[in-house]
């Protein structure tokens, strides 16, 4: 049992943890969802009480069926995804390791009962990927669940920030603002085939499949795929950019 007395998470004190976690239920619109997300995943930043969780929303998620699970799986993998840990992430998560492979097992067979609509299945595509220690994809991939489906991205070659677009059928890179601005140059994105994606990519790809969203896995050639830098005219791989600017948030 931790001592969430000397644990810490947004507001201070972790003493008030146990109730919360005593209060779990299924329902996404319970609220304590968003209380124990305020406090040990707050803006993205997780604290010392926040990895002490971890066990709690396991012991949890695995209580309850398939289609209950999605809120302590997303808050765990967020917990493990975060870029802005106030301590030592290594040190944090060290001796809640063997939980993180228990919670990754649990998310593949909760996306193997394909009971989630689509924005839901996109945030476990995401928590299994964390959850396995993708930390780009496992903090990133929900972007497809913005109405614009937007990457953000640096060009690895010149350094200019770019917006990757990825969303309703709409897929190309700008340097430039290009909402409502039809002049702002549009680079058409060039997607992998999906024998050549790399590992994370075969792996979406296949999910989407089975899924049944052939647009989603279209979407997944796109986000491994290739494009220009319409700031310095250089071919670039998207993961290469999006990973420059992700770098750039964490330590």
């Amino acid at each position: 049992m931790p001592e969430w007395h000397m644990l810490r998470h947004a507001y201070g004190s972790a003493e008030d943890i146990p109730a919360l976690l005593d209060q779990l239920s299924p329902g996404e619109e319970a609220g304590v969802w968003d209380e124990l997300w305020s406090r040990v995943c707050h803006q993205g930043t997780a604290y010392s009480a926040s990895f002490a969780v971890l066990p709690y929303l396991l012991e949890a998620a695995s209580k309850w069926q398939p289609s209950q699970r999605l809120m302590p799986l997303v808050l765990a993998a967020a917990i493990v995804a975060s870029w802005d840990v106030k301590g030592s992430r290594d040190q944090l998560i060290a001796e809640h390791l063997t939980a993180v492979g228990e919670l990754h097992k649990l998310t593949l067979e909760t996306l193997a009962s394909r009971a989630f609509a689509r924005n839901d299945y996109v945030y476990l595509l995401q928590a299994a990927l964390a959850f396995q220690g993708d930390r780009l994809w496992g903090h990133e991939l929900d972007r497809f669940n913005e109405d614009d489906g937007v990457f953000e991205g640096r060009c690895p070659h010149c350094d200019a920030d770019m917006s990757i677009v990825l969303g309703e059928g709409r897929f190309f890179c700008a340097t430039e603002e290009w909402i409502n601005q039809q002049g702002t140059p549009r680079e058409p994105i060039s997607p992998s085939a999906p024998a050549q994606l790399p590992q994370a990519g075969r792996w979406l790809h296949s999910q989407c499949l089975a899924y049944s969203d052939a647009m989603l896995a279209t979407s997944i050639c796109h986000l491994f795929g290739s494009s220009i830098c319409s700031n310095c005219g250089q071919s670039f791989q998207l993961p290469d950019a999006i990973g420059k600017w992700f770098r750039l948030l964490t330590p």
